[in-house]
């Protein structure tokens, strides 16, 4: 939960102190229960998080273009920024280290300055953390965890001093969180030798990186005045020391001292940061995995039961108070993580014996759910396996009405008959268990949780509940996913045993046998298995996802066998059976071999899809695609001048020999050509990028959108690269043509944002070569905001600082009506933002361009409102925070109001005035001018504001009618009556002279 909670007086657990401090930033700590394949997700949630992502879940793709600055440094600066970011994200979405590696080798040869080489030594360690925390093979990812850790150590110790030294160690202390996590969840699968390594190497690790911890944390502690963002490090710091000890106390042979440093740690976290702020929480949180380590359940429980109800009370009538006034961002925020606390509540609860108190925690967070409307997140999918579990475990009956969200436990049916709860409200604790485990069943297909569940079903079969072949079904999955393979077949044939209708039979067998085939290849039982897949595809054909992986399985099995067994007659039908069956499902060698060929490509292995490519034969209606896909591979593997040839040969010989030719009657084999052609143009195109021929990538692109219409994704890939070729030719006009182009037809797309963001940096770099104030640079001033404009909309959300750049061109545009509207949005949606960077923005540069344009759109009052905030009463001395001079002098016109037209009779525009409001810009006024050069144009110009200012407090209030000629005397005293000079001093301007002329009239 990526914000502060703050729900009144703090409260908690007693600690042995009693101090309590401001809130401070969320960081949460490691949750070693939610399984490891739903890391991407839980890094949103916490920044030391857990450890894998499944391909069910991938993070979003790596942009393969680079992304530019918004505002252009200079080439070299930007360059070096460019390459860091393409080599992180090469690691962190690709895990192409080496590669990342190369791109940063390559700015080693330049003249980099002191700081540009920290800044790429820093991105090496980045580029092996980024790896580590994103590769999916558990060996290589210890290999890189154990690289990133040593990086940042060697950049740590060649030189911690200044900003770099101190983020790189609170990145390593992060990292080592994580990767504490990691081994320590490899440890509990590790038996013997292995399970000593990692033991050995945990204490080792963490212990150097604890460390670090404790004197990053001492300097941090030592300063007087910590900001909000270095008690947010502070806070984030503490907590990943106490993940480290907690870590070292479950491993080492002697954790006692461990654990009880993570408890003290974690105490003195809550008091400092407050018992109800997120830090707080997470300190509670962390000092009950504690005492659960420690085996005291019982202390645990109290810990998890503070956090849970701190953040949602346990009454009905406490949460409806609670959540009257909060927005509804808050409240997603408290049910984020309050749904993946409630797994640890219910399981301590049952830990400590406390079975019926766990399974009413349980049954609250389900009916909440109900009854709310929350989204559940995969840590909710986690919390309702608990409640489910405690349910099973304690047995009994549930009543009341999920529709209205007021389930009850009760022991026995008796207990629900008093109750009066009605028949149709009325289910077993073992059904209700089932039914929340087949939920989540159901919304996690083909990942861990969804194994977690179909254990828990399988639990609730043997429990001896009756239910139907469909959760039969699913219980033997849970075994097969479970590796149960003897429990899975057990369970399979329980559900055909269980199929008592041709309907059902017809319904279930397809895949029944398909996981009945599945899980006897995996126990290695390859002939029962083809039989098996032969039953599904032979016997109960007609079902559209399973009769092709039947007749696969089938073909697959029998392929194997068949090498075995040559000389053995029913292999060999059964094989030529198996091939006819493969072949009437559409399943021709030529396809088959273009699916191998397909994921060779996906995993990147170029070579292997090169051959399978070339295996294809040439009857296949895949050889065209083949052989440009074959030219692919070359192109990746480094081969420019092959690829280009053998791209150019299907293009102008392959297609057009006649022996080629395809009757217009083979519309699928005219449809693949079609896509052959596009992916070899296009791949000619990326060949002319790479040598950096944009003229010759334009030429080649020109058409492509109309050449092969359909094929979206290159379409949209080629109007970049011509977007960028354009931009790169100094051809703007067309850029622009080309996005509009992109913003009509594909508003959506990723490509589409890129190429405005492309083009808006484009034009700052020209905006930076103009004459300042010409009508190019007015133009281009233009441009830029309407292209920014352009790249904010479509990416959907765009950050903070790039809103706030948009607002600022608009202002400088003096188009006051969007500059209105855009700094109206920003404050909508991120007014309610509490990180430090967030609320110094808007309180330094959105409020005061704000008050600045609301002025100019006269809308006097609103701009008070906005600007009052900022301003305190000049006075104040304790006030925290000054805002800047320019945000005074604007609060101070909105309240005095300003003069327009002429000189000598001006229009008065009247301010929001009132005494109190007039004598607090005097005084700002006079403040503003003691720190100016005395006679200066700005130090007349600020003296004539505060004497307008006096004028009208003596008029609003009659006892301080001649404060103004106090300052109007001494002017004229030194100036005389015509206040001559002042024209002088403001560059012969007589404006200001003549103002003074006019004000000295009203004046007593």
């Amino acid at each position: 939960v990526q914000r502060t909670l703050e729900y009144g007086t703090p409260r908690g657990p007693q600690l042995r102190s009693s101090s309590t401090a401001s809130a401070s930033p969320s960081i949460a700590p490691i949750d070693r229960r939610l399984p490891i394949c739903f890391r991407s997700i839980a890094m949103t949630v916490l920044p030391v998080g857990l450890s894998l992502i499944l391909a069910a879940a991938p993070c979003a793709p790596f942009e393969p273009a680079r992304s530019t600055p918004l505002v252009a440094p200079a080439d070299e600066e930007r360059r070096i920024d460019e390459d860091i970011r393409l080599a992180v994200g090469l690691a962190k979405d690709f895990q192409f280290v080496e590669m990342a590696l190369e791109v940063l080798g390559g700015l080693e040869g330049a003249e980099l300055s002191r700081s540009q080489s920290r800044q790429v030594d820093r991105a090496r360690c980045d580029v092996y953390g980024e790896a580590a925390l994103y590769e999916p093979d558990e060996d290589l990812r210890e290999e890189r965890f154990v690289q990133a850790l040593d990086q940042y150590r060697e950049f740590i110790e060649d030189d911690d001093s200044g900003d770099e030294g101190e983020l790189a160690r609170q990145d390593l202390v992060n990292l080592a969180a994580q990767y504490g996590q990691f081994m320590d969840e490899r440890l509990e699968e590790a038996t013997g030798a292995e399970a000593e390594r990692i033991r050995g190497e945990l204490e080792e690790r963490l212990n150097r990186v604890s460390f670090f911890a404790t004197e990053t944390l001492v300097e941090l502690k030592s300063r007087a005045d910590l900001t909000l963002k270095e008690e947010g490090e502070r806070n984030q710091l503490m907590l990943s020391q106490g993940n480290l000890l907690l870590i070292l106390g479950r491993v080492a042979e002697s954790g006692t001292s461990y654990l009880d440093n993570a408890a003290e740690l974690m105490e003195e976290l809550a008091l400092d940061a407050g018992g109800e702020t997120a830090a707080g929480l997470q300190a509670y949180h962390l000092i009950g995995r504690v005492e659960a380590e420690r085996g005291n359940a019982d202390d645990a429980v109290d810990y998890y039961e503070y956090v849970v109800t701190t953040l949602i009370p346990e009454s009905d009538e406490g949460w409806e108070s609670k959540k009257e006034d909060l927005p509804d961002s808050t409240l997603s925020a408290i049910w984020s993580y309050y749904e993946r606390e409630i797994s640890w509540y219910v399981d301590g609860l049952v830990a400590a014996g406390r079975n019926e108190r766990a399974v009413s925690a349980g049954l609250r967070f389900y009916n909440l759910l109900l009854r709310e409307g929350f989204d559940l997140s995969p840590f909710g999918n986690v919390s309702l396996l608990s409640a489910a579990r405690a349910l099973l475990d304690t047995g009994g009956f549930v009543g009341g009405s999920t529709a209205e969200g007021d389930l009850r436990w009760f022991a026995t049916a008796e207990d629900l008959e008093a109750a009066g709860v009605g028949k149709r409200n009325r289910t077993s604790a073992a059904e209700l268990a089932l039914e929340i485990a087949s939920r989540v069943n159901r919304a996690n297909r083909f990942n861990v949780l969804q194994v977690r569940a179909q254990r828990l079903i399988r639990e609730v079969v043997e429990s001896g509940l009756e239910v139907g072949p469909d959760v039969l079904y699913e219980a033997a999955l849970g075994s097969y996913f479970g590796e149960d393979f003897d429990g899975a077949i057990e369970g399979l044939r329980m559900v055909i045993a269980k199929l008592e209708t041709d309907a059902d039979r017809k319904l279930f067998m397809p895949k029944v046998q398909n996981s009945l085939g599945n899980a006897l290849r995996r126990s290695g039982r390859e002939l029962e298995a083809a039989l098996a897949y032969r039953e599904g595809v032979a016997i109960w054909p007609g079902d559209e996802e399973y009769d092709a992986q039947n007749a696969s399985g089938f073909y697959s099995m029998m392929s194997r066998l068949r090498r075995d067994m040559k000389d053995v007659p029913e292999i060999l039908a059964l094989f030529d059976e198996s091939e006819v069956h493969q072949s009437s499902l559409g399943e021709s060698g030529g396809s088959i071999e273009w699916r191998r060929a397909t994921r060779a490509w996906e995993a990147g292995n170029w070579a292997d899809c090169r051959n399978a490519c070339l295996a294809i034969a040439e009857d296949s209606d895949y050889r065209e695609k083949a052989i440009v896909r074959a030219a692919a591979c070359t192109y990746r593997l480094g081969e420019l001048d092959d690829a280009e040839g053998e791209f150019d040969h299907y293009l102008q010989v392959f297609i057009e020999d006649p022996r080629n030719r395809i009757p217009g009657s083979e519309a699928q084999r005219a449809g693949l050509r079609k896509e052959a052609r596009a992916e070899a143009i296009y791949n000619l195109g990326q060949i002319d990028k790479d040598r950096g021929d944009w003229a010759g990538l334009l030429e080649r692109y020109a058409t492509f959108p109309e050449d092969f219409s359909g094929q979206n994704s290159l379409i949209v890939a080629t109007l970049l690269y011509r977007v960028e070729g354009a931009i790169e030719t100094e051809q703007l006009e067309l850029a622009d043509r080309l996005l509009a182009r992109m913003v009509n037809e594909y508003p959506e797309e990723r490509n589409t944002g890129s190429a405005s963001g492309k083009l808006y940096n484009a034009y700052v770099q020209r905006f930076s070569d103009a004459v300042p104030d010409s009508d190019e640079a007015r133009d281009l001033k233009g441009s830029m905001a309407e292209t920014l404009s352009l790249s904010n909309r479509l990416k959907g959300e765009p950050t903070l600082k790039e809103l706030s750049l948009e607002s600022s061109f608009w202002a400088d545009a003096e188009q006051w009506e969007r500059a209105d509207t855009i700094l109206t949005d920003i404050r909508e949606q991120f007014g309610e933002q509490t990180d430090e960077e967030s609320v110094r923005t808007m309180r330094k540069v959105i409020l005061p361009r704000h008050g600045v344009v609301l002025l100019e759109l006269k809308r006097i009052n609103e701009a008070h409102e906005t600007l009052a905030a900022l301003v305190p009463a000049h006075d104040d001395k304790e006030a925290t925070e000054r805002p800047s001079t320019k945000t005074i002098q604007t609060y101070c016109r909105a309240v005095t109001g300003w003069l327009e037209g002429s000189a000598d009779s001006p229009t008065r525009v009247p301010g929001v005035g009132g005494a109190e409001a007039l004598e607090n810009a005097a005084g700002w006024l006079d403040k503003i001018a003691k720190g100016q050069v005395k006679y200066s144009c700005e130090w007349f110009e600020t003296s004539f504001l505060r004497i307008f200012a006096l004028l009208q407090l003596g008029q609003a209030d009659s006892s301080k009618s001649t404060w103004a000629s106090i300052p109007m005397k001494s002017i004229r005293n030194e100036f005389g009556p015509t206040y001559s000079g002042i024209a002088e001093r403001c560059g012969g301007d007589n404006a200001l002279q003549n103002r003074f002329r006019w004000i000295a009239g009203q004046v007593r």
